[in-house]
């Protein structure tokens, strides 16, 4: 059977594309013809790329549709054509095996989690947000990175839901904080058991839930023993009952957080916490998650941070990780309906920063005649393009810089580069 992507270089579509690569379809896939963070992932599994205006998904069995590219004309025509098509949500639901699903879901840490849960178990499946994807037809568990957007992640019933955290976002399409917190409450009607964070765990009503976090009260939690620059000691916690003692890397409480819930995962499911702590000295950030780039004694930092509280953890983190250096932060909103909302938050986290630029929205029906200079202060300030930065890098200084956005950085980075 032969698989059509348009919209193939989205995260979520390149690592389906993947998928369906692994169980030795016949995929290729449509998209914006400049390159993004995906091509390389696609082109390496010799999956064809065509520009959007082709019509060669006439000629495949099955259009999977991103949904930025689910239109009306599209959809006209391939009924026209008596084609199969599927937005890309509705795919997963009908491809996905519930009794083996498990959704990872919630505002931040999504990749970063389904990440941890993919490399300690390492014969599982699993949908990532960067754009990576496997699948093992012998797994026992497939872990699906479930989006809140448009509620997309209520056409999914999977076995067992983890959620992250909820604090409020998409506001584009989520007018009030209920609307957004309800959203995660109705996804939880989709399952029969749900681990969630301590903290917002009063934001979902149901029978059977499973709290982590840093809270004494949660079911599981973590205490810091000893940390430094680069690692940290951490015991974890089922009650009052120590399970485990681990030295991970210091990427700050937040990550912290998220391995908590990958041991309440693994410990509920009776799966081995003998050998964790080997595999998670073997993690790597996830594209663009805290993805660090060494440059002779500079750090640049590809962060997904598009949120004030992402922000504020990338903030954090570098601050303990790299004290003595110059800190530098570079930011690309990706909606402005997202920093008109977080205007007051984004500034503030912005300001936290030794030097703040802020560079211009991507090209988006809604950031059509409307502009991230809303963020400017005395702090921040806006330049339209990276060789706009007026600033002068010294021998004798180190730099530490955040490139953050949902969107990639290519030519920022060697900008940087040149620079060093």
């Amino acid at each position: 059977m032969k698989f059509f992507l348009i919209g193939i270089k989205g995260s979520g579509m390149a690592a389906l594309a993947a998928l369906l690569d692994d169980e030795g379809y016949f995929v290729s896939g449509s998209d914006v013809w400049h390159k993004c963070l995906t091509d390389d992932k696609l082109l390496k599994r010799g999956i064809h790329l065509y520009k959007l205006e082709d019509k060669e998904y006439l000629n495949y069995d099955v259009v999977i549709i991103g949904h930025d590219f689910f239109q009306d004309s599209l959809i006209k025509e391939l009924k026209e054509n008596k084609k199969i098509y599927f937005e890309y949500h509705q795919f997963l639901d009908f491809y996905l095996d519930n009794n083996k699903l498990i959704s990872i879901c919630g505002s931040h840490g999504k990749t970063t989690l389904v990440n941890l849960l993919s490399l300690v178990d390492s014969s599982s499946s699993y949908l990532r947000g960067d754009g990576e994807g496997k699948m093992n037809s012998n797994s026992k568990y497939f872990y699906l990175e479930s989006c809140e957007y448009k509620k997309h992640f209520l056409t999914y019933f999977p076995k067992e839901i983890i959620i992250t955290n909820i604090d409020y976002d998409h506001v584009d399409y989520y007018k009030t904080r209920k609307d957004y917190n309800n959203a995660f409450n109705l996804f939880t009607k989709n399952s029969n058991k749900i681990y969630i964070n301590y903290r917002d765990r009063k934001k979902i009503n149901h029978p059977n839930v499973i709290t982590f976090g840093k809270e004494k009260k949660a079911n599981y939690h973590y205490q810091i023993i000893e940390q430094n620059e680069n690692n940290i000691y951490v015991s974890f916690y089922k009650n009052k009952s120590l399970i485990l003692d681990i030295e991970l890397k210091n990427y700050g409480e937040n990550f912290i957080n998220l391995v908590t819930a990958l041991v309440s995962f693994f410990f509920e499911n009776n799966l081995s916490l003998k050998k964790l702590e080997n595999k998670l000295k073997k993690y790597k950030p996830a594209s663009q998650r805290f993805e660090e780039l060494n440059i002779k004694e500079n750090v640049i930092i590809l962060d997904y941070a598009h949120h004030p509280k992402q922000i504020i953890n990338n903030y954090q983190i570098v601050s303990k990780k790299y004290k003595n250096y110059i800190k530098i932060a570079i930011f690309r909103g990706d909606r402005f309906s997202r920093i008109y909302h977080f205007k007051k938050e984004i500034k503030k986290a912005l300001s936290k920063y030794d030097f703040a630029y802020i560079l211009p929205l991507p090209n988006m029906e809604e950031n059509i005649n409307k502009s991230s200079k809303i963020l400017k202060s005395k702090k921040i300030k806006y330049i339209e393009k990276i060789e706009d930065l007026e600033f002068i890098f010294l021998p004798n200084k180190k730099y530490s810089i955040s490139l953050m956005s949902s969107k990639p950085f290519t030519h920022e980075i060697e900008y940087f580069k040149s620079k060093f």
